[in-house]
């Protein structure tokens, strides 16, 4: 789980009040067909620098194994490879704090790292080099953000 000030990235954590989660969704194009990380995109617009958090535990998250996330296939994998980087476009051309679309980005670059792997795009040590290094380079950013 990815979180943002506490908060996992999954938006059935969240209360969210109805006119502020509109208004930003307006942003997002309605038409817009995801089947996977639809909620990580509609988080990365709610994330506001004022949002408030409470730890509290309300919510465990329980993992279906068959779920789309976890199914194996080669269509699929594909489906969620163009999901990934249909998600990827709109954060960058969105006009979202630099940090967030960052932050997200590194999350979606592992993912269509995974899919590329599994679709034998990549040969096992392309993927495990190219892992390392959005991992190295997210460990950077973090150090950079502290010290400055």
């Amino acid at each position: 789980m990815m979180h943002y000030k506490g908060i996992d990235f999954n938006v059935c954590f969240c209360l969210i009040q109805k006119d502020f989660y509109l208004k930003n969704l307006q942003k997002l194009n309605p038409f817009l067909r995801l089947t996977i990380a639809e909620d990580l995109l509609v988080f990365a617009f709610l994330i506001n620098p004022s949002i408030q958090t409470a730890n509290f535990i309300g919510y465990f998250y329980n993992f279906n194994e068959n779920s789309i996330s976890k199914r194996k296939t080669k269509e699929q994998l594909q489906k969620n490879l163009k999901d990934y980087k249909s998600i990827l476009i709109i954060l960058q051309n969105s006009n979202l704090d630099q940090f967030i679309i960052k932050y997200f980005f590194f999350h979606l670059e592992k993912e269509i790292l995974k899919c590329s792997y599994d679709l034998k795009e990549l040969s096992y040590l392309k993927y495990k080099f190219l892992k390392k290094k959005v991992k190295f380079y997210h460990y950077y950013l973090k150090i950079k953000n502290k010290i400055i």
